[in-house]
């Protein structure tokens, strides 16, 4: 399962955005080992649900996140999740937080982080 994940994974950043080096494939499966040995089963619980509620595009996006961030493991989702939502709407956009760290990582400096 890891190998097609990633696979699909690097088909599609290629198709996105050009050739993957060497480098960033072997980033990208060191990332993938590490989300695999630590918590596979709820990642992978979540993959077919998103599928069948029509949010692949979105889980493309928010794993693409994690990867760029260098984040993994369930305790980042949810605020992958709430980051990939965040930079689809229309700027400017601007969220409260009480990880400022963390999503500054997933945002960069696409939206305005208001700690609480």
């Amino acid at each position: 399962m890891r190998g097609q994940i990633l696979d699909e994974y690097l088909a599609d950043h290629e198709r996105r955005n050009g050739p993957v080096s060497e480098q960033e494939q072997d980033n990208a499966r060191q990332a993938f080992d590490e989300v695999f040995a630590e918590d596979h089963q709820p990642i992978l619980a979540l993959v077919p649900e998103a599928r069948s509620r029509g949010m692949e595009v979105e889980a493309r996006a928010t794993s693409e996140l994690l990867l760029d961030a260098g984040l993994h493991g369930h305790r980042y989702a949810i605020d992958a999740v709430v980051a990939e939502r965040a930079l689809r709407q229309h700027r400017p956009v601007a969220m409260l937080t009480s990880d400022l760290d963390d999503m500054a990582k997933l945002c960069g400096g696409r939206v305005h982080l208001i700690a609480v």
